[in-house]
C-alpha cells in the first residue's frame, strides 16, 4: 500500500509523527479454548473497522483438523473483537471445540462468494470489487486516508504450549 511509504517518508524526511506501519503480530495464547492475539503498535492507537461484512470478512481465520500437514485441515473464518489498546480476541464458538493448529490475517481467502469465488476481508458490492482499506484492524494515523495504517497479514502455527510460532522473517513468539 503506498500510504505506508508515504507516511515513513514523511516522519523520515519532514519529521511528521504518526506510524510507519500498520498493528504488527507480537504473539500470540490459545489457552481453555480462548484465543487472544497481542500486536506491537507505535506511533498511533490501534482500532477495528466495523465493515458491515460477517466473520468471512474479518480477514482472520483459525486451523482446525489439520493432521500433519496444513492442506489437510479446514480454515475457519471467525469473529474478532478489540481485546485490549494493543490486542485482539476471537470468538471461536462456531469451531465447537476443536483445538486450533494456525492461524493467519489478511492471508489467502478467509471465506467465500456464493459463485465460489474466494473473499479476502472484502464485503460484498455490486460489482464485486474489493475496495481499499477492507480488512478491519488498523493504527490511527493522520497521514494516510481511511484514518490508518492497516495490520500486517501474518501466518502462524499455534503450538502445544499454546502460543504463536510465526514462519521467518515473521517474529511472533512474544
Amino acid at each position: 500500500m503506498g500510504a505506508r511509504l508515504a507516511s515513513g517518508a514523511l516522519i523520515t524526511a519532514y519529521n511528521f509523527t504518526g506510524p510507519i506501519t500498520g498493528p504488527t503480530i507480537r504473539g500470540c495464547t490459545f489457552l481453555s479454548g480462548s484465543l487472544t492475539v497481542d500486536f506491537t503498535v507505535s506511533g498511533g492507537e490501534m482500532f477495528l473497522k466495523d465493515n458491515g461484512g460477517g466473520a468471512a470478512y474479518s480477514g482472520f481465520s483459525v486451523l482446525v483438523g489439520a493432521t500433519s500437514q496444513p492442506q489437510t485441515g479446514q480454515w475457519i473464518a471467525v469473529y474478532i473483537s478489540q481485546a485490549g489498546p494493543a490486542s485482539i480476541q476471537a470468538d471461536l464458538s462456531t469451531i465447537n471445540g476443536q483445538p486450533i493448529q494456525a492461524i493467519k490475517y489478511a492471508w489467502g481467502a478467509t471465506g467465500s462468494w456464493p459463485n465460489g469465488d474466494d473473499v479476502q476481508c472484502c464485503v460484498p458490492t455490486a460489482s464485486k470489487e474489493c475496495l481499499p482499506a477492507q480488512c478491519p484492524i488498523f493504527v490511527s494515523s493522520n497521514l494516510v486516508p481511511y484514518g490508518g495504517l492497516p495490520a500486517n497479514p501474518f501466518l502462524a502455527q499455534i503450538t502445544a504450549e499454546g502460543k504463536c510460532e510465526c514462519p521467518a522473517p515473521q517474529m511472533c513468539d512474544e
